[in-house]
């Protein structure tokens, strides 16, 4: 009958979209905000994962490493991912953006809650995702956001990786292995899982760009007049990004970066002793005649 055959072509219909109930696991290699993302990703969204397990070296989610981030598409991802009012409640929203030449001449000025405003896709329940947020207050709210769904794993090292015909098996340095069916490398710019997987240095040691940038972290918003605002100064040879941050608990940082071009070739972080690289900063920045405002806060 009509009703029998169509009860029949439904049925091959489900048959045809129901996932298989074999167990996908997959690893991630990298516990910061990317390995994080990708956890809450996997385990938010329809993927089909079943297990999700991130591996990391570290003996903690390392609270308090690194300076401020700014998310916009990045924050409106995070709200499709039911992320949205853990991150309004942590970020600063960035009400604009101001360039300037160091002699104070504005060359730009962006609205970016209005022009935001105007993309649907960067938007969530009526408001703009444009934020800046302290890399550890992020990676709280990813790492609260997974701790019920996601195996994680720390002080382990990946060592070694066999790639079968279905699956990715994992040694690591405490004698422990692990298979998966998908591994991820979220492990940064020196990826152990990508040096395993194409092996040597060749194309796979980061190389250097002759560019450097130094970044300093204050306490407070002390700056008069920035109300939210990112400020960028153009010198000669020198480019300066200074900007308000919300840390964990609310926590209030202000942040300068500067960027410069140095031919030497020098490792990563060649120097992390505060006062020696405070001093060079400062000299940089005087030497390209960069405001007092700049000044200040480097100083900070």
């Amino acid at each position: 009958s009509h009703e029998s055959m169509h009860k029949s072509m439904h049925s091959s219909h489900e048959s045809m979209h129901k996932r298989t109930d074999t167990p996908l696991r997959i690893g991630i290699v990298g516990a910061g905000t990317a390995g994080l993302a990708m956890a809450r990703a996997l385990t938010y969204l329809d993927t089909g994962a079943r297990e999700v397990t991130v591996i990391d070296r570290s003996d903690s989610l390392r609270p308090n490493m690194g300076g401020g981030i700014q998310i916009n598409g990045g924050a409106a991802i995070l709200a499709k991912m039911g992320l949205g009012a853990e991150v309004k409640a942590a970020g600063l929203p960035v009400n604009g953006i101001r360039s300037r030449t160091v002699a104070g001449r504005e060359v730009l000025y962006i609205d970016t809650q209005a022009e935001v405003s105007k993309e649907p896709s960067l938007m969530h329940e009526g408001d703009p995702m444009i934020f800046t947020i302290m890399r550890d207050s992020l990676q709280r709210v990813l790492a609260d956001s997974i701790k019920e769904d996601v195996n994680l794993e720390l002080n382990k090292r990946l060592t070694s990786l066999d790639e079968r015909k279905d699956t990715v098996l994992c040694k690591f340095d405490d004698g422990t292995e692990a298979e998966f069916d998908l591994l991820i490398g979220a492990d940064g710019i020196r990826s152990e899982v990508k040096k395993q997987i194409w092996g040597g240095s060749q194309g796979i040691d980061p190389v250097y760009s002759n560019i450097r940038t130094q970044f300093g972290v204050a306490e407070g918003w002390e700056r008069p007049g920035v109300d939210g605002e990112m400020h960028q100064w153009f010198g000669e040879g020198t480019y300066v990004l200074t900007g308000q941050y919300r840390g964990i608990d609310n926590k209030p940082f202000e942040m300068i970066a500067v960027v410069f071009a140095d031919p030497k070739a020098v490792s990563e972080n060649p120097n992390w002793n505060t006062g020696e690289v405070k001093s060079g900063c400062m000299e940089r920045l005087k030497a390209t005649a960069h405001p007092k405002e700049v000044m200040d806060l480097a100083d900070r």
